[in-house]
């Protein structure tokens, strides 16, 4: 029981979010013969939600809706971990630039992860285990 409230309780070494994270994307690959989409993914997903929510189609006009479980999950899997360490960020209070400068860098590292046709957590976690040439340009030029 003592290990099961380690586990649960306390947060967890780099290394070992890492493992079973390119575990996910091992199984992943192997069971769907394609990455796990982020960016594309999150984008789908709001093509869903504006689609059915406000009944435009901005970004569904280049992004095929779906919903993308997985996504989904480790969003949920992140609040319960969060749920168990006992640890939420909700008492943050931001000023206003800081904000905004986040909105732009948010923007900036999109329209760039759109340009290398993949965000740079794709091609570290994917993309150099397959030996992809555009991620290992992206690790050399990061």
């Amino acid at each position: 029981m003592n290990l099961l409230k380690r586990l649960v309780g306390q947060q967890w070494p780099f290394w070992l979010g890492g493992l079973f994270v390119g575990l996910a994307e091992i199984l992943f690959y192997y069971h769907y013969d394609m990455f796990i989409v982020v960016t594309t993914g999150f984008a789908q997903l709001y093509a869903v939600s504006e689609k059915y929510l406000f009944g435009i189609d901005w970004v569904g006009r280049v992004y095929e809706p779906g919903i993308h479980w997985v996504i989904l999950g480790a969003v949920l899997g992140a609040r319960l971990v969060a749920i168990g360490e006992k640890e939420s960020r909700a008492w943050v209070q931001y000023h206003w630039r800081m904000l905004l400068l986040a909105f732009i860098g948010g923007f900036l590292f999109s329209f760039g992860t759109r340009i290398a046709g993949g965000c740079t957590t794709h091609h570290f976690i994917g993309g150099l285990a397959s030996m992809s040439i555009a991620s290992w340009v992206v690790l050399l030029a990061g």
